[in-house]
């Protein structure tokens, strides 16, 4: 008896391949076997597109499972065969995974069928064989299309042997349909690219995926294959395409593709939901009658609106309790999602107001000083600046006298106690050992609307020398300039805590932090009569502010600080509720043991297209004994 080779072809609608007779057989054991063999261009696990068409063909790892029939009676029921590709993948012969379980001795009038992939417990009725398509399918990113092969099934056309001289062709076609979505970003996106989460096709009416049902593969009909008969046990009305690497949505278009079982679907019925990486969605409604069909590919292109992105699940805290006895539990419920969730209680040192740059110190200013010799009292002013800073370039000192004008400055010399007597012209005034303490003063309120450095100074003058000038206090005739001695200075920064930091010191031995800058007027007056540092005085170093007694022309001279810059301490800390990764709890519950009102603060990380986003959820709790 004649052998009988079967020639199996892949999908005809998707595949454009060859049919050829096969001579050569394989021989088993007990029998005449009949052969299944492939031929096509490539193997049928490896999905492609070539010219617009998608190819699907047979490889090494395939398996069928095959129907035999003989004068209404089974001859078997889902024997696996396994494919043997030859001639570099475009052929292939298929054997049996068990020499127990294989046709043999085909007659005219047998009948054979088969599917795609093989399933041992498919069932051995080709009327009731089980199928599965997936409602979360993996594509690896955009444009890739290797993974449709793991949701495809195949069956074939029943084939009834007429003459055993001839070959005998299986023609395969899909049992499912495949929709391409070619979509892209519109061109006035704010975005170039969206990364994106998942893609949802959704059906209000009817499954377009189910994990247990049961297909009647013998409803092949001449004309071909337009809906096999199916069962569905546990279906779903959704299909999620997942992505495996990074998937993006540009302005460019990009084909993402599905696999979703034939049906009809009336206008109004599927929508498309394309969930973006931080959750939000943007949600398609496809209009029009929508007809899937077995063994078609559908193609659908989108523009998609950067603003039609909708946050689908924003996250948010509510709590009906706010008013609570000391060591009760107030309680939070958390709706929606966040990647990070932490909680500030408003307690000292959990303070969300410090959060970011920790609590400010308070800023106190100090200085000694002194007048010496002449009567131009009240020579000395001081100030502070926002806008101006020491330059340098290198280690030498380039500001001057220009940069100051330049600057805007505030006169705030009523807040300290300047030398009320000139030494050794007032006999109440102090020696010079023992210059005049200006009071130790809280300047952090120069630190408002937001400014957080400002440089001091000291603005010394001296009047043209006037002859006829007559001193009120002492009568002395002629008003001769007055020397401004500064002896030390100091800017703290003290903490809650009592802790303090040094900001700006200047003390005997060390005038670093201050420099001197002297105006134009003192271009012509001698090198010895300008101001100075580190000079002895009273047993200790001071700055001196001079110029020539007769003083020809008004002189005028700075001292100036290095900026002084308002310290923090540590940023009050949050209790991390949730980090990223873990599951977001229910709730959330914190007990105060202190009567008091507190401002509690959760604050919610989140994932936006725009970046990472912060939502703060405030809650003013009262606390009472």
């Amino acid at each position: 008896m004649k052998r009988l080779g079967i020639v199996v072809l892949a999908m005809s609608s998707l595949l454009s391949a060859c049919q050829a007779d096969i001579s050569e057989t394989v021989a088993v054991p007990d029998g005449e076997a009949v052969v299944f063999t492939g031929v096509g261009e490539a193997t049928r696990t490896d999905v492609s597109e070539t010219d617009g068409s998608i190819s699907v063909s047979w490889n090494d790892s395939d398996e069928i499972g095959v129907f035999g029939e003989r004068a209404g009676k089974s001859l078997g029921g889902n024997y696996g065969y396994a494919a043997i590709p030859a001639d570099g993948g475009r052929t292939c012969t298929f054997r049996p995974l068990s020499t127990g379980k294989a046709f043999y001795d085909a007659v005219a009038g047998d009948v054979y069928q088969a599917y795609y992939p093989y399933a041992s417990a498919a069932g051995g009725d080709p009327s009731c064989v089980a199928v599965s398509l997936p409602a979360v399918q993996v594509q690896a990113k955009e444009n890739d299309l290797s993974h449709l092969s793991d949701y495809m099934v195949m069956v074939s056309r029943p084939v009834t042997v007429a003459n055993v001289e001839e070959n005998v062709s299986f023609e395969f076609h899909g049992l499912f349909s495949i929709v391409e979505l070619r979509m892209r970003l519109n061109e006035s996106s704010a975005l170039d690219e969206v990364p994106l989460k998942k893609i949802t096709l959704v059906s209000e009416g009817s499954d377009i995926a189910f994990d247990d049902a049961a297909a009647d593969i013998t409803a092949f009909s001449e004309s071909g294959l337009s809906y096999v008969p199916v069962n569905i046990v546990s279906g779903s009305r959704a299909v999620e395409l997942a992505f495996g690497d990074k998937a993006v949505l540009s302005k460019e278009y990009a084909s993402f593709y599905v696999v979703v079982a034939p049906g009809e679907h009336p206008s109004g019925d599927m929508r498309l939901e394309i969930t973006a990486s931080d959750n939000s969605v943007n949600t398609v409604d496809l209009t029009g009658d929508i007809s899937f069909r077995s063994n078609r590919r559908y193609t659908k292109s989108l523009e998609i609106n950067l603003d039609d992105f909708v946050a689908a699940d924003p996250f948010d805290v509510n709590s009906d309790n706010l008013t609570v006895k000391a060591g009760e539990p107030v309680d939070f419920v958390f709706s929606g999602a966040a990647d990070r969730i932490v909680f500030y209680s408003g307690e000292f040192g959990h303070d969300y107001v410090y959060a970011e740059k920790g609590r400010p110190a308070e800023v106190y200013l100090n200085f000694f000083s002194l007048y010496y010799n002449g009567v131009q009292r009240d020579c000395v002013s001081v100030k502070y600046s926002y806008d101006f800073k020491l330059e340098y370039d290198g280690s030498d000192l380039v500001s001057d006298e220009s940069a100051i004008k330049a600057a805007t400055w505030f006169d705030v010399s009523d807040e300290f106690t300047l030398p009320p007597y000139i030494t050794n012209v007032d006999p109440e005034a102090q020696p010079i050992t023992d210059p005049y303490d200006s009071g130790t003063v809280d300047i952090s309120n120069w630190f408002a609307d937001g400014h957080e450095s400002l440089t001091f100074a000291f603005f010394y003058h001296v009047d043209k020398y006037d002859a006829s000038y007559v001193d009120e206090k002492t009568g002395t005739q002629g008003n001769g300039r007055t020397w401004f001695q500064l002896y030390t200075l100091l800017a703290q920064g003290r903490f809650d805590d009592g802790s303090s930091a040094t900001l700006v010191e200047m003390k005997k031995g060390d005038h670093n932090q201050v420099e001197i800058i002297h105006g134009d007027s003192y271009a012509d007056e001698p090198e010895t009569q300008h101001c100075m540092k580190n000079v002895s005085s009273g047993g200790t170093t001071v700055i001196r502010m001079q110029a020539t007694f007769r003083a020809p022309d008004d002189r005028d001279a700075y001292i100036v600080t290095k900026p002084i810059v308002r310290p923090y301490n540590d940023p009050d800390e949050g209790v991390s509720v949730k980090n990223t990764g873990e599951i977001q709890p229910e709730g959330y519950s914190y007990v105060f043991v202190e009567p008091g009102t507190y401002k509690a603060v959760f604050v919610g990380e989140i994932t936006t297209l725009y970046g990472q986003e912060k939502v703060t959820k405030e809650f003013e709790i009262t606390v009472t004994e």
